[in-house]
């Protein structure tokens, strides 16, 4: 059976509480949009992905996705991942390559994403003339990673 071109998904804010009502949303996502999601959450681990394929549930961004879950084999999940880029642990840190940096601020309900471009940072009143991007970054080395990974997966 060939995969799903389009997934109906349902999902919900994904928010631990004594009792809570959240509002459940249906969207129609394509599946390279499903995909993206997916190894957003997993990396590139074609089994890992598999089985949430299988299951029809993640948990991405604070929210939690749902769909009718379908197979897939091992061929077509190939094929799926080809496009994105292998994970690479040993890969330097390049500072002049940061073209944005993402900073996620509050949690659950509150919770903000927040992007800031190398244009952006290097204004007098963000960041000091002396310091660019680039060297902020490389001074917080143990979130580059983090950085790396939210960058070459949800802002390709």
């Amino acid at each position: 059976m060939p995969l799903p071109e389009t997934i109906a998904m349902r999902f919900t804010e994904e928010d631990a509480g004594y009792v809570t009502v959240r509002p459940v949303v249906r969207q129609v996502f394509r599946l390279a949009e499903l995909v993206d999601m997916v190894l957003s959450v997993t990396g590139k681990n074609a089994l890992r992905a598999q089985q949430i394929f299988r299951a029809g549930t993640v948990v991405y961004n604070g929210f939690r996705y749902s769909w009718e879950g379908f197979a897939s084999e091992a061929n077509e999940l190939a094929e799926l991942l080809a496009p994105f880029p292998e994970d690479d642990p040993s890969r330097a840190f390049n500072a002049t390559a940061v073209t944005t940096v993402f900073l996620e601020i509050g949690g659950g309900t509150q919770r903000s994403l927040i992007a800031i471009t190398r244009q952006e940072a290097s204004a007098k009143r963000f960041v000091p003339r002396t310091e660019s991007l680039g060297n902020l970054a490389k001074r917080h080395a143990r979130i580059s990673a983090a950085l790396r990974e939210i960058f070459s997966r949800s802002a390709r």
